[in-house]
């Protein structure tokens, strides 16, 4: 069974068991506590169970961005300095913290271990901020479609990519905000620049904007990076590296790749700086838009304004793998919830699914490194095609995950601009939320 047939069973299984558990009933008679603690071990015991059976009883290698990290732990581990003695595109000290794990397991599979942990660590801070903030009714929704989503499962489960990281500290920083905690949320904030790597900094603006001590949570924010990158300016080391590695990196799955398709490239150092600004006046537009609409102070969109700026790059970087969803793949599923469960709805949520998870596999072990003039896709089920069939199946892929992503940053900009009936506002005098902790 080739990889493609692989993704597409799994994908499919856990959106038939998504659909089973979301039937009316099922889980309705549980208690918040008894859902909270079943939905964590379900998700632990599908995470569980799949590193078992891939990597111990199969006995695959650990594949895709796990292998970098481990080659760059290795490196750490033996002394030598990042960005000075081996490039890297991410923290440093998200690299010494795999390096950690390396040291205990000296195998990639440790850092997919570590992704899980990671992730299974920050899950119960999205419920609990799912819970302060939306009906129980939304609550539950969202956790479902994580739980047996494919997109997370793939992404973290069995390939540890790094995202979980930056999700953690997205949750960590929420809770915070909710416990008008803003100078730590900041201080949070600032160290993912660092522990995870400059991509981070997409959600500060939003954080910042919600907090309701702006001064103490910008000031809070520049301590670790101040720290860190310094300390490494100290040591003579450019600090700059991760952002010349990725300045002219393109990935399938947005705008600019779809644009290159039809001639307008971006592999031209003044064509990759003209869809950069293209994706900064994006994101600042969005931003300042919806910043003004807040004056008011109204925190209840902070879930939706976070989803709609992650949209907002995935839909306009040229750099913006389909992978990077689980940044904020919880927010996204909240704003899935809260739309309903009509036929379009749950059609939308199942083609975003199964196009981010095999997209990967499409691009990079067949568009990206194969010529077309010679080269056959290996299609599910064993079945080989001719180049054009192949070429065909991978841009309608591309273009149903483009489709999904327009379609939901609509909901999510709708969402962001109307505070609904069955959110809760949290701020400096919501009793609510000061008495919660999270």
């Amino acid at each position: 069974m080739n990889v493609l047939a692989g993704k597409l069973a799994v994908s499919l299984s856990l959106l038939l068991l998504l659909a089973f558990v979301n039937r009316p009933n099922v889980l309705d008679r549980l208690s918040s506590s008894q859902f909270f603690w079943l939905s964590w071990a379900i998700l632990a015991l599908i995470r569980i169970t799949a590193f078992i059976l891939i990597f111990v009883v199969i006995g695959l290698a650990a594949q895709s961005d796990v292998v970098v990290y481990y080659r760059e732990a290795k490196s750490a581990l033996s002394g030598a300095l990042i960005y000075r003695d081996f490039p890297s595109s991410y923290g440093p000290l998200f690299t010494y913290l795999e390096a950690g794990a390396v040291f205990l397991w000296d195998s990639p599979k440790s850092l997919v271990l570590l992704a899980i942990i990671v992730e299974l660590g920050s899950f119960p801070l999205w419920l609990r901020i799912a819970d302060r903030a939306f009906s129980d009714r939304i609550v539950r929704k969202s956790t479902l479609l994580y739980v047996f989503s494919p997109v997370p499962f793939f992404v973290v489960g069995v390939s540890g990519q790094n995202q979980c990281f930056g999700s953690a500290f997205l949750a960590m920083c929420i809770c915070l905000l909710f416990q008008d905690r803003n100078a730590l949320a900041g201080f949070v904030a600032g160290v993912s620049i660092p522990g995870v790597k400059f991509l981070t900094l997409l959600f500060a603006p939003v954080l910042w904007a919600f907090s309701h001590r702006r001064i103490s949570f910008a000031a809070a924010f520049m301590v670790a990076p101040v720290i860190v990158y310094g300390w490494l300016l100290i040591a003579d080391v450019d600090i700059l590296v991760p952002l010349y590695l990725q300045l002219n990196d393109r990935s399938p799955g947005n705008l600019p790749f779809l644009f290159s398709l039809i001639g307008l490239e971006t592999k031209t150092i003044s064509q990759g700086r003209l869809w950069d600004a293209f994706l900064v006046i994006s994101l600042a537009g969005v931003f300042i838009f919806h910043f003004v609409r807040s004056k008011l102070r109204k925190h209840s969109c902070l879930i939706y304004f976070v989803t709609l700026i992650g949209l907002t790059f995935m839909i306009c970087s040229k750099k913006s793998y389909a992978n990077y969803l689980v940044f904020f793949y919880f927010p996204f599923c909240i704003l899935v919830a809260n739309l309903g469960f009509s036929w379009k709805s749950t059609a939308m949520f199942s083609a975003i699914n199964l196009a981010a998870s095999l997209e990967p596999s499409l691009y990079f072990r067949w568009f990206r490194n194969v010529p077309v003039s010679n080269a056959s896709l290996a299609l599910p089920l064993g079945v080989s095609v001719s180049p054009i069939v192949g070429m065909v199946s991978f841009i309608v892929c591309e273009l149903v995950l483009m489709s999904c992503y327009l379609w939901y940053f609509w909901k999510a900009w709708i969402q962001t601009s109307t505070s609904t009936a069955n959110i809760r506002t949290f701020g400096k005098n919501d009793i609510l939320v000061r008495n919660a902790g999270c």
